[in-house]
């Protein structure tokens, strides 16, 4: 899939000839000509997201963002980008032969993507090994920090923070026995880890714990050892549509202690699938964006697509605008733009300022606590 932008041509240089002889004539047009705007190359560019299967709400919020960002450029007219859109499924496999794709065929300089922390992990070695600037919208991972490599970079914040958020939550509701259930892929260990880390080091402990696979329907089991534990509070960290059946499962099998969630249980899929059962469930996920910028932007989004923009949405048009950004000051390969990431001053974006670190972290993302309320995300005030 590919959504193509051309910057505006702007009209030919005026000539008017007076008494010329013919010589002179020609010469002068000539001239004129040889002044003439050239049409900008184009710069093509790559996405790799999950624009179906588990994730999938995910990966078309975020394909809205790059799309948005693409059509104000188009109006603007100041850079000539090709965007070729690759959809992972979620799925490495899919996601690595994607890259080579883009590589091998359109010689793209930068891929946007991933979404999921571990599919991004899995782009992130070949991505560093052909000089191809990798820059997720949404992989929160701590994983990514140190094994990202130099041409990885991200807008969204590590999950570090939302790990250390969730913890004193917890505590402060009073909760120190946790039953913990996570995914079985780097950005459900990593939380489950830090977690339990920063429990730990406030006087909690996590009495229980499993992991379950993506795709996992059936959670019976691990309710059942959960119960016997007597934890007085659940922490899920599953996709939502995984969280929505648990959450509903326990339900339904006698558990009244509270569940918390991890970021993804934001997505559509959460409340769709566990119903009425998710009222009350409690989450961590970033912080939604404030300020005129976003304000703007997110008035200019819904009049074109009918509906407000989520943070990932926002978090995508950024980096699509700041990929744009270094083509337009001239970064046009893989090493060029690493370099004017690495360097580049603040980016006033919608979702906030975007710089990054030595580790292509980006710089001063927070979290917010939610909680389900007639079936919508509420904002829960600190």
């Amino acid at each position: 899939m590919r959504t193509i932008l051309y910057n505006k041509q702007t009209s030919p240089l005026s000539r008017r000839v007076i008494g010329l002889v013919a010589s002179i004539f020609l010469l002068f047009s000539i001239t004129a000509c040889s002044d003439a705007p050239e049409q900008a190359a184009t710069t093509t560019l790559g996405a790799i997201l999950p624009l179906t299967g588990p994730v999938g709400s995910y990966g078309e919020r975020a394909r809205k963002g790059i799309d948005f960002a693409i059509r104000e450029l188009g109006e603007q007219g100041s850079v000539a980008i090709s965007m070729v859109y690759e959809d992972d499924q979620d799925k490495t496999q899919l996601a690595v032969a994607a890259l080579q794709k883009l590589a091998n065929i359109e010689k793209v300089p930068a891929i946007l993507g991933s979404a999921s922390s571990g599919v991004t992990l899995a782009l992130a070695g070949p991505a560093n090994q052909r000089k191809i600037v990798l820059l997720s919208p949404i992989a929160s991972s701590p994983e990514l920090t140190t094994k990202g490599g130099a041409f990885f970079f991200r807008v969204a914040p590590a999950d570090d923070a939302q790990a250390k958020s969730m913890a004193e939550w917890l505590l402060a509701e009073g909760h120190r026995k946790v039953a913990v259930l996570y995914m079985a892929t780097s950005w459900g260990q990593s939380l489950f880890e830090a977690v339990s880390k920063h429990l730990q080091a406030g006087g909690g402990e996590v009495i229980a714990s499993d992991s379950v696979q993506v795709g996992e329907s059936d959670f019976r089991i691990q309710i059942g050892k959960f119960k016997q534990a007597e934890p007085d509070v659940f922490y899920v960290a599953t996709h939502g549509k995984e969280g929505g059946a648990f959450v509903k499962q326990a339900r339904a099998m006698g558990v009244s202690v509270p569940f918390y969630g991890a970021d993804v249980w934001s997505s559509p899929e959460f409340i769709s699938v566990g119903g009425k059962a998710t009222e009350g469930c409690r989450l961590i996920a970033p912080a939604k964006p404030a300020g005129s910028a976003f304000d703007g932007f997110a008035e200019r989004f819904e009049a074109v697509h009918g509906e407000a923009p989520d943070v990932y949405a926002a978090y995508s048009y950024d980096a699509a605008m700041i990929l744009a950004k270094a083509v337009a000051d001239g970064a046009k390969t893989g090493e060029e733009i690493r370099k004017w990431l690495s360097t580049m001053e603040p980016h006033a974006g919608v979702s906030g300022p975007v710089s990054f670190d030595e580790n292509g972290d980006v710089v001063g993302r927070s979290f917010d606590r939610f909680e389900i309320q007639g079936g919508k995300l509420s904002l829960v005030e600190q």
